[in-house]
C-alpha cells in the first residue's frame, strides 16, 4: 500500500489554520500564542507543551495555537540565541558578583534527572548569577510573547476583514446577479 504524499504548500497551509484558525476571534487566540511562547522561553526542562495546554486551559484560550507557539523552543534557539540573550541582560539588570563559574554550561545540561543536583550547585556557588538568568529570560520571554501576540492578532484581524469582505462581495454578486 502506498503511502499518500502531501505538497509542502498543503502542509504549510494546513499548519497556518492551525496557527491562526478562522472561527477564533483575534484576542483569544493572540493570548494563546503569547502563553505559548512565553511559557516555551522560559527553562521549562522539556515540560513546556504540558505548562502551556494547561495555561491555554486555565485561559480559556484555544490550545492549538499556544501549542504550536511554544514550538520555538528548540534547542537550538535556546541554546544558542534566547538563552545568552536573557542571561546578558540579567547580568545587565541585576549585576551579580564576578563569579569564576561556566553557568551557561550548566544550564546546557540540564534535564529533568539532574536537575535538582544542577539547581544546588548553581544556586550554591553562584545564585546571583541564577537570579540574573531567571530575571533576563522573563524579561526576554515577555517581549517575544509581546511581539508574537501583536503580530498574532495583526494577522488575525487582517483575516478578519479580508473574509468579511469578500463575503460582502458575494453577497453584492448575488444581488446583483438575482436583480438580472
Amino acid at each position: 500500500m502506498a503511502v499518500k504524499r502531501r505538497s509542502l504548500s498543503r502542509t504549510l497551509r494546513y499548519y497556518y489554520h492551525r496557527l491562526f484558525p478562522r472561527h477564533e476571534r483575534a484576542a483569544p487566540v493572540a493570548v494563546s500564542v503569547f502563553l505559548g511562547v512565553w511559557i516555551g522561553l522560559m527553562p521549562t526542562l522539556g515540560v513546556a507543551l504540558i505548562l502551556t495546554a494547561i495555561a491555554a486551559q486555565i485561559a480559556r484560550v484555544p490550545k492549538g495555537p499556544g501549542l504550536l507557539a511554544s514550538f520555538i523552543a528548540i534547542p537550538p534557539t535556546l541554546f544558542l540565541f534566547f538563552y545568552p540573550v536573557g542571561y546578558g541582560i540579567g547580568l545587565w539588570l541585576v549585576q551579580p558578583s564576578g563569579v569564576d563559574f561556566d553557568f551557561l554550561g550548566q544550564v546546557q545540561k540540564l534535564n529533568l534527572m539532574n536537575a535538582g543536583d544542577v539547581a544546588a550547585e548553581l544556586w550554591t556557588v553562584a545564585s546571583g548569577h541564577v537570579i540574573a538568568f531567571v530575571v533576563g529570560m522573563v524579561v526576554v520571554a515577555t517581549g517575544t510573547g509581546l511581539l508574537a501576540f501583536a503580530g498574532t492578532y495583526v494577522i488575525m484581524e487582517r483575516k478578519r476583514r479580508l473574509r468579511l469582505e469578500r463575503r460582502r462581495q458575494r453577497r453584492l454578486e448575488r444581488e446583483a446577479a438575482a436583480d438580472l
